[in-house]
Order: structure tokens, then C-alpha cells, then sequence
């Protein structure tokens, strides 16, 4: 009898059936399993009667890179079930079969590939009926605790093939190519070895390693990619040699219900949990792998015979790393197995990986680990150049030495001699003048060859160099550096790299915005698709601009945006297409998909009027918009107006909104109301007096609202939008007929006199009604402040979701810098330099950018793709981009960074939690994302590493960075945590305060600074002055 502690006592007992990976092939229907450690416990011997029947073959074959995320988690990629992931991790039941691929002992490089096969052929199920009958509570006892028994059985063929790749990069290209239609033939169920040819063959065979795991043990033992091939093509004709792949496991609390107390019930760790384990695991079992492969392959083999101290001091701490690590999977096996078995519960789990997260001292040796290695390849790279190496603390180098005695503390030193004198810190921060000098030596010695160099290592003695020199043998004329006895001054010789002067900061949005001191009227113009707002902005200004009907006809008429209709002339009802300006250069607007809207983009007209009242010219802003409505639907309607609001957000103010509608609609858009709505849950509630109403085509209605009046009247009254006036005084309407008749005359089409004298009229009226609206606007409304104290949700979800890329960079960029002080350049910092994009602009995540080499991290520069609907500079797909508004450039400073270590550290506590609550209030306030965007972002920067760290050699800080932003992710998923917990009310004046508090860190400002000075300079591209 199992004890009561097996009860269950967590909400994620499991009580479902299951699968696991049949990575033992000893299960049949009928065995007992335990999934609290995942292993096969007792097997009936009793004839069961099952059904088996043929599959229609299912398979799944893929390629997986070595360094791909899929290539981090195999076990996952390969189909292997959460649950005996960890199992597996943890220990808590061997590795076998497919899953021995954890004991795969070679380096895994962005040279390794795995070709993963699976092929089901049959199955194999028993009846819930049958397994009752069978009283299996008799097999189970305190030592045999069974949760499940298997009732299905899937088997097939299950292939794991880890193959190394050769170093050359065009092998690699075309072993790869050959690869895929490897996989493609696989899953087509195709004869592989007869569509090979025997250039494709060679290419295999180039493949320097190859190791197979499996679930069938004849195809383990290969270590051929052919004599793989063949076997499989053997074994799916005969069945009958398939193993198991898979395992359908029926808990036995649910068959024997009466009896469950006796039995186990498996408890499933919460989804967040899991990750972070697996995660966690994951980690330090690829830090130990590391620390191993480091050190059997380059430490050992330098340092032992130069750095032997050090390096007996790294292995001790080493091997004691390798026991703590044995012993932690040992208690986190534990822990899961308690919890798994209900004896603790979740927030013990919790609790006990954050302090292993946060205690564990591995993170910091590593780094030591990787300043070793840098150090056993610059040894290797000096011997390379025919330098001796020698360790000045080995020979007893002390403070009381000087210049003469050093030569002669040098064994075997000889007559002729060149000793290069520096430490790790010099050679790091002066690398340009070390490599000048260390050239001008080679070149010496060159023409001398007798001559002997000797590179001696101070880094690690009493007595401290402050430059890099060189010492020479007194009977050699040509010494190269000239005055030595000044190296070992307690000062440095060389010139303090001075930080670059940056402009100050500006500390407000409204310093980049449009300026209102010129008095700009600015009138936003909002209206359904094919309600004419283009046109009705090019005859309005041709209102304006001509006196009266005569000077319009007499001069070309003004068209700021190209104009495309058809009319209708002649007996004969002839069509013809009037067209004038640029309309193939219409600046991405469409005139080809009818109930579409032609406007893309918001675009601004701004001319300067002569008003005859008042001495000063008035320049006058009209904001075009993308129509709603549109035939894309509701969703389309949205964006159009999310791009809307972005884009009023860069003004300081608006003195008009002004809807345009026809006067003879039988109903109106829905899509009107929404955009009442939100347009006022953005500005300010003053807003809603500077509502105006225009009419276009009203010459129908003889110059009246028509039918449109009642249905506005109604929508307002539902809306609870009875204060905002409708009346004659903030309503005009206008017919842009006559405006049509200017731009058909240019265009050669004849009309009528009675046309002619109808259209005078339609000008005569619509002129005055401009002119009407113009003295409305000027001495009735009050300008209405954007961003001027009135805080709206939309404002803050704006600003929040321009933020997340500069907090990113920021986290990033700490880190960086964190890294260099604890690795002993705390006189080096890196600095971020953003600029603004002049055009709008993405980055693509598929094309490969470049990267540059700065103070040891190698970092990817960004490079600004033109966009827009589609990326003009690559062929890559739309959904591969994203829209940057400002570009990163670094510098490596010589000072210390601005902040203390201790600073650095606090500094990013502070932002982690602020950006938890921001990134909460996108989710649960705005409601304008389901993602974590700050998630994303890590998940992206961390890839980004990744991606770097494959492709390049020397990249141990970047290993560290990515080390280091896994723990910021994690950090910040706590903050979440923490903040989603607190169930106080958050206002929006909070989300307000933690934005100005993100905004106060230089770095983050700088860089928002940026992204509004290349909105102004976007905007100020899509304006069109008159």
C-alpha cells in the first residue's frame, strides 16, 4: 500500500491519458509506468488481447543546425513530451534509445546537423475494459509505484543522425542543399540513394562524423549516411522489425477509481514553471559542457606548461563546479519528484529554483574560464610568431626591479634580444599600438634573425607596466621604441581617450514636435472611402487661391494631389478618363482598387492664404487621412486609424476636425461612431468643440446636410456625444464639381454653355463656404493642445510601445558594460550613438547584417531597408521586417562607464520593473497586444547573440552576453510576476510617472529623441507645401 502523501493536492494533477516517447522499447500494452520518474515497472506476461492495425505511415523529417534554437532543445524538437524532458534533464530515468543523444560527447558548432526521421507503420491499442479485467492492482506495491499503464503502442522507426559538417563553407552550402532533399525524399517515402548523384555522393562522403541514435539498435551500430538509408528502406518492408516510438499511457486512478488512494497521481508543473526549469537546466548543463571542452582541449594544453598556477587553481575550481553541478541536478531531481508526487507544492519549486538562479556562483567563473582561454590563444598566437613567452611573476619580477634587472631575470636570454613588455589590460585597451610594435619587431628580426623576441606577461606580477615597450640588448643600434627608462612611471604615457562631446539632452516631446509659433492652422480632415477628401483638399485650395471663377479658368489649377476620374460626354454617353498631376508617382496612393482607400498615408497641405482682414499671411495645414470603411474590413479600418493618431501625436495642437460626408447617405458607417471614440479617448476633452461638419456633391441637395442631418443628429444622441454642435455655423457644404471642370479643361474635354454657367455657380458657392470656414476656425475655435497635461491611454500605449526598443538597447548596452568591468577593463565602456531615420525604414530580420568588433563584443549594426507596403532594398517577404525609427551606432570609450558596477545593477533592477508594469498595462489597460512585447524583444536580442556567437570565432563576450540576457529575461518574467500579484490599483497617472522616471535614464532619452526627430523628418517628407 502507497502512503496517503500520493493524494492529490495541486489543481495540476493529472488525470488525462498521456504520451511519452517510447524511449525504452520494452513496453507492451498492459505494463505498469511510473510517470513521477518516467520508467516501465512491471510487464504482464498474460496473453492480452489488443488490436493492431497499419498506419497510413505517418512521417515527420526535418534538418535541424547545430546552433538554431531547434538545435538548443533537441529533445523538444524531437517531439520528446515536457514531462520526460525533465525526466531525462534531471536524471530521473536514463537516457535511451533516440533520447541517448544527451550523452553525445562532441562540441556541437554551427557545423553540426541532425537529421531527425520518424515513421509510424502500426499501432497497437486495449480496451479501458480489458486493462480492468486484468486487476493490475495486484502487481503494484510501495516499491513498484505505477501512475499508468500503457494501453497503445505506436511503432515505427525513430532516427537521430548528428553529422559534422566540414569546416569549408561551400561544402557546408552544398552538404546542406543535399540535405534538405535528403528530407524531402524521406517524407515523400522516395528511394533516396537512387536520386542522389554521384557529385552529391562525394559531397556525403566529405562529412567527417557521423553518430546515429535511434529506437532500432541495428540502426545505432551504423556509422554510414548511405548504409543508413538502405537499412530504413529494409525495415519499412518488414514491419514487424519496428520498435515502439510512442507509448499511450491510461492513469490508473481513472480504471480503478474505488482503489485510488493507492495509487501515485502524477502532478503536472504549470506550463511558466516547466519553461523556466528546462530553461534553467538547460543553461548550466551547456555552461558545464563548455567549461569541459575549454578545458581538455586549449587550457590544458597552454597553460599547464606557462600559467601552470592559474590553471591549477581554475581546474580545482573547476572539478569542485562539476561535484556542485551533480549534486544540484541531484535536488532539483528531488525537488521535481516531490512535487510531482504531491509531497510540496508549487511555490516550493518556485522558491527553490529563483535561489539557485540567483546564488549560482558558476556565471562568474565562466567569465574567468573565458579570460583564460583568450589568454591560452594569445599565447598560442605569440609562439605562432616566433616570440618566446615569459611569465614575469614565474621569475620572481618584483617592485624593486627596474629595466636593467629584468633582462637579466630571463633565462637563457642570449646577446641578441627584443623583450615586449605589457599585460592583458594594455594589450586590450592599446591593441592598434601593440600590433604596431609586435609588427616593427618582426620586421627587425627579419632582417636580423639571430635576433630573439620575448613577449614578457606582467599581468599577473607585483611590479605594474603602465605602457607597452620594449626592452633592448645594449649592442644592437636599431632599437625601435625610444626612451624605455620612462615606461615604468607610475603614469601612463599614452594620451587619455577623451569622450566625444554629445549634445544635451532635450527634455521634453514638445521640443521635436511642429512648432505652433508660426500660427498654422492645422485642420484634420476625417471621412469614409469614396467620400472625395483628395479632391475636396484640391478644389478647396483652388478656392482659396482664386478670386473669383474667371481666374480660375484662366490659370492651371492647383492640384496637390493627382486626381483620376471618368465622366461621362457627349449624345453618345462616351467615357472618358480624366487624369492630372503625377498619378504613377502618387507617392504609394492606389487609384486601382475601387472601395479602397486611395490615401495610403496621412500626408499634410499647407499653403499661406492673403486674408483680406487681417495684415499677416495665415498658413493653413490640411491633414489628409486614409478613408474608413474600406472594403479590407473592420480590421484595415483600425490600423487606418491607429496611423491616424500616431501621426496627429507629432503636432502640437489641432484648431479643426473636420468630417467630411455626403449629404444624401441612407445610413452611416458604423465605423463613424468608433472613430468618435477613439479620437476622443485620445485628445482632450476640448476637443470636442472644434468638431465641424462638411458636405461634398451638396449641389444635389441644393447646398444642405439632405438626408445625412437626421442619421448625425441620431448617431451623436447614441453616442452620448449631444455636446458636440451641429448647427449652420460649423457646417459647410461644398461641390467639387467645378473643380472636376478646371481639371477636364485641361484635358481638352468640351462642355456646354449651360455646363458652364452651372458650374460658375457650384465654384461661386463653394468658394464662399471656404471662406466661411477658414473665419470660422480662426475666430471661433481654440486651438486644442496634443500632449499638453491631458493624459489618455492611447497617448501612453503610443509612448510605451516607442519605448521598448531604447529600453532593450539600454538593458543590452548595461550589460555590455557590466561585462567589461568584471572582466577588468572598468576603463572601457561602450556607448550607444542613435540617429534618426530620414525615410521610413525596417529592419529585416532574414537578410544577414553586418557586424564590427568593439572592445572584444562583436555587434551587429543596423541597416535601415526602405520600406513601404513592401521592402524596396530586399526581395524578402513583408513579414520579415520591422519598422525602425532610428539606427544604433557604438563607440568604444577610454574612461570608466558613467556608472559604479553597484549602479549599473540597481539601474537595471529599476527598469525591469518598470517595464513590467508598462508592459502590463499594454496588455490589461490599453488592451492593445496579447504578447509580452518586452518578451519578444529578449527572445529577439538573445537569437541575435546567438546568431553572432555561430558566426564568429572569438566570441566569448558575447557568450557571456547572452548568458547574462537570459538572466534579464528571467528577471524581468519575475518582475511580472511580482506586479501582476499586487493587486493595488494602478492609475494612469502611475503608467505616467513610470514613464517619465524610463525617460530620465540618458541612454533610453537619447534614443526616444531619435525616434521623434525621424517622425518630424517622415512627416516633413509627407508634406506638401504650396
Amino acid at each position: 500500500m502507497l502512503t496517503n502523501h500520493f493524494t492529490r493536492i495541486s489543481e495540476y494533477a493529472s488525470s488525462t491519458g498521456i504520451k511519452r516517447k517510447a524511449i525504452s522499447a520494452f513496453g507492451r500494452v498492459g505494463s505498469l509506468y511510473d510517470s513521477c520518474r518516467d520508467n516501465i515497472l512491471v510487464n504482464d506476461n498474460r496473453r492480452i488481447s489488443s488490436q493492431s492495425y497499419k498506419t497510413s505511415g505517418s512521417v515527420k523529417c526535418m534538418v535541424i543546425h547545430g546552433h538554431s534554437e531547434a538545435g538548443r532543445n533537441l529533445l523538444r524538437t524531437i517531439d520528446i513530451e515536457n514531462d520526460l524532458r525533465l525526466s531525462l534533464l534531471l536524471n530521473l530515468t536514463r537516457p535511451l534509445g533516440i533520447a541517448s543523444v544527451l550523452t553525445y560527447s562532441n562540441p556541437i558548432s554551427e557545423n553540426t546537423r541532425f537529421l531527425s526521421y520518424s515513421w509510424i507503420a502500426r499501432q497497437e491499442q486495449i480496451s479501458s475494459e480489458v486493462i480492468r479485467n486484468m486487476k493490475l492492482s495486484d502487481s503494484i506495491t510501495p516499491t513498484c509505484p505505477a501512475t499508468h499503464v500503457i494501453t497503445g503502442v505506436e511503432h515505427g522507426i525513430d532516427v537521430l543522425a548528428v553529422l559534422q559538417l566540414p569546416t569549408e563553407t561551400r561544402s557546408i552550402m552544398e552538404i546542406d542543399h543535399i540535405l534538405q532533399k535528403i528530407s524531402r525524399c524521406l517524407s515523400s517515402g522516395e528511394n533516396i540513394l537512387s536520386l542522389l548523384t554521384a557529385e552529391q555522393n562525394n559531397q556525403l562522403r566529405k562529412i567527417n562524423n557521423i553518430t546515429i541514435y535511434s529506437n532500432i539498435p541495428d540502426l545505432t551500430a551504423l556509422d554510414d549516411i548511405f548504409k543508413l538509408f538502405h537499412q530504413i528502406q529494409i525495415i519499412k518492408r518488414n514491419s514487424n522489425a519496428c520498435q515502439p516510438i510512442t507509448y499511450l499511457l491510461q492513469p490508473l486512478a481513472e480504471l480503478y477509481p474505488k482503489n485510488m488512494r493507492n495509487y501515485a497521481v502524477l502532478h503536472d508543473l504549470p506550463p511558466t514553471l516547466h519553461h523556466s526549469l528546462e530553461q534553467y537546466v538547460l543553461q548550466r548543463r551547456t555552461t558545464i559542457k563548455s567549461l569541459k571542452e575549454v578545458f581538455q582541449k586549449k587550457l590544458e594544453r597552454f597553460l599547464k606548461n606557462y600559467l601552470e598556477g592559474l590553471f591549477r587553481g581554475a581546474h580545482v575550481r573547476y572539478l569542485q563546479i562539476q561535484r556542485d553541478y551533480r549534486l544540484e541536478i541531484k535536488q532539483l531531481s528531488n525537488l521535481l519528484f516531490d512535487f510531482r508526487t504531491g509531497q510540496i507544492g508549487i511555490s516550493v519549486v518556485n522558491n527553490n529554483l529563483i535561489d539557485k538562479s540567483r546564488t549560482n556562483s558558476t556565471y562568474e567563473f565562466v567569465r574567468t574560464v573565458y579570460t583564460l582561454e583568450e589568454k591560452a590563444n594569445f599565447i598560442s598566437y605569440l609562439l605562432s610568431q616566433n616570440f618566446s613567452y615569459f611569465n614575469a611573476i614565474d621569475h620572481h619580477i618584483n617592485n624593486r626591479d627596474n629595466e636593467n634587472t629584468i633582462p637579466t631575470k630571463i633565462p637563457k636570454i642570449g646577446p641578441n634580444y627584443r623583450i615586449l613588455c605589457s599585460d592583458d589590460t594594455l594589450n586590450r585597451n592599446y591593441r592598434e599600438n601593440f600590433n604596431q610594435i609586435r609588427l616593427r619587431l618582426q620586421q627587425e628580426q627579419r632582417r636580423d634573425p639571430s635576433l630573439r623576441l620575448i613577449y614578457a606577461d606582467f599581468s599577473y606580477s607585483l611590479y605594474k607596466v603602465h605602457n607597452i615597450h620594449v626592452l633592448g640588448s645594449t649592442n644592437n643600434e636599431k632599437r625601435p621604441i625610444q626612451q624605455p627608462q620612462s615606461s615604468f612611471k607610475k603614469s601612463a604615457t599614452f594620451p587619455e581617450v577623451h569622450r566625444e562631446e554629445r549634445p544635451p539632452l532635450k527634455e521634453t516631446r514638445n521640443a521635436t514636435r511642429l512648432s505652433s509659433t508660426d500660427e498654422t492652422i492645422n485642420i484634420l480632415l476625417l471621412g469614409e472611402t469614396g467620400v472625395g477628401k483628395s479632391t475636396f483638399i484640391n478644389a478647396f485650395i483652388n478656392y482659396l487661391r482664386f478670386g473669383t471663377f474667371e481666374k480660375a479658368q484662366s490659370n492651371t489649377p492647383s492640384v496637390l494631389i493627382p486626381v483620376s476620374f471618368t465622366m461621362t460626354i457627349g449624345d453618345h454617353f462616351e467615357e472618358r478618363t480624366v487624369q492630372f498631376g503625377n498619378v504613377k508617382d502618387s507617392n504609394g496612393e492606389d487609384f486601382n482598387h475601387r472601395g479602397q482607400s486611395v490615401t495610403q498615408h496621412c500626408k499634410s497641405y499647407i499653403f499661406t492664404l492673403n486674408h483680406n482682414e487681417i495684415s499677416k499671411k495665415i498658413k493653413i495645414r490640411i491633414i489628409d487621412t486614409p478613408g474608413f470603411g474600406d472594403t479590407r474590413g473592420v480590421g484595415h479600418d483600425e490600423r487606418n486609424m491607429e496611423h491616424i493618431l500616431q501621426y496627429i501625436n507629432n503636432l502640437t495642437h489641432l484648431n479643426a476636425i473636420c468630417f467630411l460626408l455626403k449629404p444624401n447617405a441612407s445610413k452611416l458607417n458604423i465605423f463613424y461612431r468608433t472613430c468618435f471614440t477613439q479620437l476622443f479617448s485620445f485628445l482632450s476633452p476640448a476637443a470636442r468643440h472644434n468638431i465641424i461638419f462638411c458636405f461634398t456633391n451638396a449641389r444635389s441637395t441644393f447646398y444642405a446636410p439632405g438626408n445625412t442631418a437626421p442619421l448625425l443628429k441620431t448617431m451623436l444622441a447614441e453616442s452620448s456625444m449631444s455636446d458636440i454642435t451641429f448647427k449652420k455655423e460649423n457646417t459647410f457644404c461644398f461641390d467639387s464639381e467645378s473643380f472636376r471642370y478646371l481639371v477636364a479643361l485641361e484635358n481638352r474635354i468640351p462642355f456646354t454653355l449651360n455646363e458652364k454657367r452651372e458650374y460658375e455657380l457650384s465654384w461661386s458657392t463653394s468658394a464662399k463656404e471656404a471662406t466661411r470656414l477658414i473665419d470660422y476656425i480662426r475666430t471661433n475655435h481654440t486651438s486644442s493642445p496634443i500632449c499638453s497635461g491631458f493624459q489618455s491611454m492611447k497617448q501612453a500605449q503610443f509612448e510605451i510601445s516607442s519605448m521598448i526598443r531604447p529600453i532593450l538597447e539600454t538593458i543590452r548596452n548595461i550589460l555590455r558594460n557590466i561585462i567589461l568591468c568584471k572582466m577588468n577593463q572598468s576603463n572601457i565602456s561602450i556607448e550607444l550613438y542613435p540617429k534618426h531615420v530620414l525615410n521610413p525604414a525596417a529592419k529585416c530580420f532574414s537578410c544577414h547584417p553586418p557586424t564590427i568588433n568593439l572592445s572584444q563584443f562583436w555587434i551587429a549594426l543596423d541597416v535601415p531597408h526602405q520600406f513601404k507596403n513592401k521592402c524596396h532594398t530586399c526581395s524578402c517577404a513583408a513579414d520579415r521586417h520591422a519598422p525602425i525609427d532610428y539606427v544604433l551606432e557604438y563607440k568604444s570609450i577610454g574612461r570608466s562607464p558613467t556608472y559604479h558596477l553597484n549602479e549599473m545593477n540597481e539601474m537595471l533592477h529599476r527598469i525591469y520593473f518598470a517595464s513590467a508594469e508598462l508592459s502590463l498595462f499594454l496588455i490589461h489597460g490599453a488592451c492593445s497586444t496579447n504578447d509580452d512585447l518586452f518578451i519578444l524583444g529578449f527572445k529577439q536580442m538573445i537569437m541575435n547573440e546567438k546568431n553572432i556567437c555561430a558566426e564568429q570565432q572569438s566570441n566569448k563576450m558575447n557568450i557571456q552576453l547572452v548568458t547574462e540576457l537570459e538572466k534579464a529575461q528571467y528577471e524581468y518574467e519575475q518582475r511580472i510576476r511580482d506586479v501582476a500579484s499586487d493587486h493595488r490599483t494602478k492609475t494612469l497617472a502611475n503608467i505616467y510617472e513610470q514613464m517619465r522616471q524610463i525617460r530620465n535614464y540618458p541612454q533610453i532619452n537619447e534614443q526616444m529623441i531619435a525616434i521623434e526627430q525621424g517622425q518630424q523628418a517622415i512627416m516633413k517628407q509627407n508634406e506638401i507645401v504650396v
